[in-house]
């Protein structure tokens, strides 16, 4: 599902014009991303949590020669208990 497509159905599901949903939509995706990037997580319920983890630097051998991975930061997911699959 696009951001285009999320907000039509924002925009179906409630009393918000097109243009309004898409603003809304927009507002939430840029708040989740300002978060994430001051390393805050994000719970959205009945959807997950979104939070940031920070990777080491890993150095190892391929094809002979040395190598580095820098650190870095990653973004995790963990789905909502209602989107998890059944065991």
């Amino acid at each position: 599902m696009t951001v285009q497509e999320l907000a039509r159905q924002v925009a179906q599901r409630t009393t918000l014009s097109d243009e309004q949903a898409r603003a809304a939509v927009d507002a939430l995706l840029s708040s989740v991303v300002t978060a994430l990037r001051g390393g805050r997580a994000v719970t959205l319920h009945r959807l997950g949590l979104f939070k940031v983890k920070a990777t080491p630097e890993l150095t190892g051998v391929r094809a002979g020669e040395p190598t580095v991975r820098p650190a870095s930061k990653k973004v995790l997911f963990r789905p909502a208990p209602a989107l998890r699959p059944p065991r």
